[in-house]
């Protein structure tokens, strides 16, 4: 198949259209001219393709990792520190409290026997041994 075209144009235009034929024959991006009326009309050779490095393989030994025994004594003191929160020894002071004022005064006593005025001051680690003296009263 074969298109003939005739264009009265300008030489300017004859040029860009000459590049843009060489350029769609030869699959390549075409030339931008460098000043009105020169056009380059030599195709662009594309960039050569770089081979990609082969990244070699390297083996991770694997580490044995050894068990560590926690002692009983250690682990119930965190037991026990994560069994009561603040919200659950807050309730049931709380709940103590509000029975009656003679309770109200015992509850007190018990913190203060302890060392403390309020119950957001007594750490997770005592608050069990106090919720034992509470369910005395």
């Amino acid at each position: 198949m074969e298109i003939t075209i005739k264009l009265d144009a300008t030489p300017a235009l004859l040029n860009a259209i000459n590049a843009l034929a060489v350029a769609y024959a030869s699959n390549i991006q075409p030339p931008i001219p460098a000043a009105a009326g020169q056009v380059a009309l030599e195709p662009q050779i594309p960039k050569a393709e770089v081979p990609k490095a082969e990244i070699p393989q390297v083996e991770i030994p694997q580490v044995e990792i050894p068990q560590v025994e926690i002692p009983q004594a250690q682990v119930s003191q965190a037991t026990q520190a994560e069994t009561i929160s603040l919200e659950t020894f807050r309730k049931t002071i709380g709940d103590k409290s509000r029975v009656s004022a003679a309770n109200k005064e015992k509850v007190k006593a018990v913190l203060t026997a302890h060392g403390y005025a309020k119950v957001t001051q007594v750490p997770p680690e005592e608050r069990e041994s106090i919720m034992a003296e509470l369910e005395a009263i």
